[in-house]
């Protein structure tokens, strides 16, 4: 197994525990809401927030410069159509995960 595969691999395998521990941290709030279960959500969603932004840059810059490839090979449009749908995803954890954070700021300022 080549150093950089492993690095890529743990990287991925971080981004989904962060974004694992932000929905469940919400769940766990919505099971047994307590002050300091609310703080770690929001945390853990403000983290993902910031994840995401680093995703949609990055997958931004990746479209835009693989726009003005115009290849017959079905390897780099599958490649392409895959990363427009990684894209979506990311818009839609980006989504999720501001409107988890703004229910958490909500919930917190009509606690105190």
């Amino acid at each position: 197994m080549n150093m950089p595969q492993n690095r890529l691999w743990v990287k991925k395998e971080l981004r989904l525990l962060g974004f694992s521990l932000s929905g469940s941290f919400s769940i766990a709030l919505q099971r047994r809401p307590s002050n300091h279960m609310m703080i770690w959500t929001f945390t853990m969603n403000i983290l993902s927030i910031m994840a995401t932004l680093i995703g949609v840059f990055l997958i931004s810059f990746e479209l835009q410069m693989t726009s003005k490839l115009k290849s017959p090979l079905w390897q780099y449009r599958s490649a392409r159509m895959l990363t427009e749908y990684l894209f979506l995803f990311t818009a839609l954890e980006l989504f999720v995960a501001s409107i988890a954070t703004e229910w958490t700021y909500k919930a917190r300022q009509t606690e105190d």
